[in-house]
């Protein structure tokens, strides 16, 4: 007749099989209580949301300059994590300015006198369990920074 091992092995494919489906069926049929805490995953999410503090900015040539961002909410969901990246989009001949991007405050040094064109780029990460990286940009802005 039936093998115990056999019967073994077949039950626990049925229950590895049952639970694979379990957090997929929920949320197929709209039961959002499988769904990540705080509701669906926060990549999709309209709550969260970067905006810069201003557009314009006034400063002198190798002086620390502020760029601030307004985080809502003010920290990532757990397991995500806000990026911030800065192009110069167009600067006075020369060095380009030193950059050092980060949430809530970017810092910038322009080291000669002039206008400063720079292009801000907010992101929401998230690692992923196999290696890799999900992102959504929550705010591409630019900002204009008057040395002098």
């Amino acid at each position: 007749m039936w093998n115990h091992k056999l019967c073994v092995w077949i039950f626990g494919l049925l229950l590895l099989a049952i639970a694979s489906n379990a957090p997929t069926t929920a949320l197929l049929a709209g039961d959002n209580s499988a769904a990540p805490p705080g509701g669906l995953c926060p990549l999709t999410s309209e709550e969260i949301k970067a905006a810069l503090v201003r557009n314009s900015y006034n400063g002198h040539p190798n002086a620390p300059l502020k760029i601030g961002l307004r985080m809502s909410p003010t920290e990532p969901p757990a397991g995500y994590y806000y990026t911030s990246l800065v192009d110069v989009l167009s600067s006075p001949p020369g060095d380009e300015p030193e950059v050092l991007p980060g949430v809530p405050e970017i810092m910038i040094k322009c080291k000669q006198a002039g206008h400063y064109l720079v292009r801000v780029r907010v992101n929401l990460i998230a690692k992923s369990s196999c290696g890799g990286v999900k992102a959504k940009m929550l705010m591409d802005e630019k900002v204009n920074l008057n040395i002098n």
